[in-house]
């Protein structure tokens, strides 16, 4: 992997906007980029548990009316 200490490295600097500004040019933290990450994963992970308790208690209503269809 190529590191780039500074935009004079790049033969076409000049053409770069704003290449010093960058996070991570200035060494600003990306700490709130990882935090959103595990948040979104979090909530997918909610979303996906719930789908499938919702998909287990739809399948047992399910067996339950055709156990009853077959007693009935």
């Amino acid at each position: 992997m190529i590191m780039l200490k500074s935009s004079s490295q790049i033969k076409s600097s000049g053409n770069i906007k704003s290449f010093h500004s960058c996070r991570t040019s200035t060494g600003l933290s990306m700490s709130h980029v990882d935090l959103q990450r595990l948040y979104r994963e979090s909530l997918l992970l909610t979303n996906r548990v719930l789908r499938f308790y919702w998909i287990v208690r739809f399948w047992e209503g399910h067996k339950e009316s055709l156990r009853l269809q077959k007693t009935g």
